[in-house]
C-alpha cells in the first residue's frame, strides 16, 4: 500500500489474532516502519467491528450474485473478489464518495462492469481457428483484473482464462452452466415408407476393418490367462498376515499300509539319484583289529605250517596286545588296554577330564616345546 499510495502512510494495523500475523519478526518489521500493531482480545469480535462488518457486507453481496448464476458453490471465490471490486467502486450510505474516488481524487469509470456469471463470447486465437469455422467461443464472465482485462471460465473444462474487454461480446440475459449444458434434442418426423435402415449405417471398407480389429482384440483377451483365477498369487493387503489363502487344500488320506511301506524304505543320501552307481567301486574301510586272524595268517609264511610238528598254540595267544591310544597321547604318552579296562563311572570321569584338558595350557618350557603351536610361538618371541 505504501508503494501504490505514498501520500497515505500506514499509521496502525489492528489484526484479528491470526497465526500468520502474531510472530515476533512481523512485529519487528512493522516497528521498523513506524507502524503500530494492535492485537485484540481473543474471542471478542466487537473489537474487530469494522473488519467483521466488512466481511458480512461481502457475503451479502456475493451470495445473491452466485445464486443468480448457474455456477456451483465452489465458485464462491470469484464472487467474493467481484464483490470486493464493487465495494471499492460504490459509495456508501455514510459517505457520498467511493473509496477509489477518495484515494485517486477522481470519479472511477464503471463502463466495463458486467453482470456476474453472464455469457461472454471470446475470440478464438488465430492459430486455433479456420476461415470457415467458428470465430468465437462461449465463456462465463467471473470478474475483471483491470478495466481492459476480464476473467472468464471455459464451460467444458472449468479452467480460468483472461481476454481483452474490447474484443468480447456479452449477453447479460444468459447464464450458461458448467459442462456446456444439455442441448435440446431435435425432433424428427417419422417416415413410414422407409423399407430398411441400411442407408443410416452404410457398409464400407473402414467399418469392416474396425470390426476385424475388435474381433482380434476379443480373441487376444480370451486367450490370455486370468491372473485372478490363481488365488494364491492374489495380494489383498500390504500386511503379510492377511494374505493367507482363501481356500486351503485338504490333503488326501493314505492307507496305513502305504505309509508303513514308505517309512520302511531305506533313505538315500541327499543329492544322490535313485539307482545310481559309482563308476569306480569304492573300497570298504576295515577298522584295525576287526579281523586279527586274517592279518596274522598274511604275515606268517605258509611253509611254517608245513614244517612245524609241534602243537599249535591257541590263536588267541598270537593276537598282539590291543591297546588304545588316549586322547592326549601327544603329551601324556598314556595307553589304555581294552582287555584290562573296566568301563565304569571312574573310567568315564577320566575320559571326560582328558577331553576337557585337550586344550591344555603348558606350565613349563619343556611343555611349550612339545606343544604343536611351538613354531608359531617361537617366531613371535624372536620377532
Amino acid at each position: 500500500m505504501q508503494a501504490h499510495f505514498p501520500d497515505y502512510p500506514i499509521q496502525s494495523i489492528r489484526l484479528d489474532g491470526a497465526g500468520e500475523f502474531t510472530s515476533q519478526s512481523f512485529d519487528n518489521y512493522c516497528m521498523s516502519l513506524g507502524i503500530d500493531v494492535e492485537h485484540p482480545v481473543a474471542h471478542v469480535h466487537t473489537q474487530n467491528g469494522l473488519a467483521e462488518s466488512f466481511i458480512k457486507r461481502l457475503q451479502l453481496i456475493a451470495r445473491p450474485m452466485l445464486m443468480r448464476t448457474k455456477l456451483p458453490i465452489s465458485a464462491w471465490g470469484y464472487a467474493i473478489l467481484h464483490a470486493a471490486a464493487l465495494v471499492r467502486l460504490r459509495p456508501t450510505a455514510y459517505h457520498e464518495f467511493s473509496p477509489l474516488q477518495l484515494v485517486f481524487g477522481y470519479q472511477p469509470d464503471i463502463s466495463h462492469l458486467r453482470v456476474f456469471g453472464c455469457a461472454v463470447y471470446v475470440p478464438i486465437p488465430p492459430p486455433q481457428r479456420t476461415k470457415f469455422g467458428p470465430q468465437r467461443r462461449l465463456g462465463i464472465y467471473v470478474g475483471f483484473d483491470s478495466p481492459s482485462i476480464i476473467r472468464f471460465i471455459e464451460p467444458l473444462t472449468g479452467d480460468t482464462f483472461t481476454a481483452r474487454f474490447a474484443d468480447c461480446h456479452f449477453d447479460e440475459t444468459i447464464f450458461p452452466p458448467l459442462g456446456g449444458g444439455i442441448k435440446p434434442v431435435e425432433r424428427r418426423e417419422l417416415c413410414w415408407n422407409t423399407t430398411n435402415l441400411s442407408h443410416m449405417d452404410p457398409r464400407t471398407k473402414q467399418c469392416e476393418t474396425e470390426v476385424q480389429r475388435i474381433t482380434k482384440l476379443q480373441n487376444i483377451v480370451s486367450s490370455m490367462p486370468d491372473a485372478f483365477t490363481d488365488t494364491a498369487r492374489v495380494t489383498r493387503s500390504y500386511i503379510p498376515a492377511t494374505n493367507f489363502p482363501a481356500k486351503i487344500d485338504i490333503p488326501k488320506e493314505q492307507p496305513l499300509s502305504l505309509i508303513a511301506n514308505e517309512s520302511s524304505k531305506a533313505r538315500l543320501k541327499r543329492g544322490r539319484p535313485t539307482g545310481s552307481k559309482d563308476s569306480v567301486p569304492r573300497k570298504k574301510k576295515q577298522n584295525a583289529g576287526e579281523n586279527p586272524l586274517e592279518d596274522i595268517l598274511a604275515i606268517i609264511p605258509a611253509t611254517d605250517f608245513e614244517k612245524s610238528d609241534e602243537k599249535e598254540t591257541p590263536i588267541s595267544n598270537k593276537i598282539p596286545e590291543n591297546k588304545e591310544v588316549s586322547l592326549n597321547y601327544t603329551w601324556s604318552r598314556k595307553l589304555w588296554d581294552r582287555k584290562d579296562a573296566i568301563i565304569d563311572n571312574i573310567f568315564a570321569y577320566n575320559v571326560a577330564n582328558e577331553i576337557s584338558a585337550d586344550e591344555y595350557d603348558p606350565l613349563s618350557l619343556e611343555e611349550c616345546r612339545n606343544h604343536s603351536e611351538w613354531p608359531k610361538w617361537k617366531a613371535a618371541i624372536q620377532a
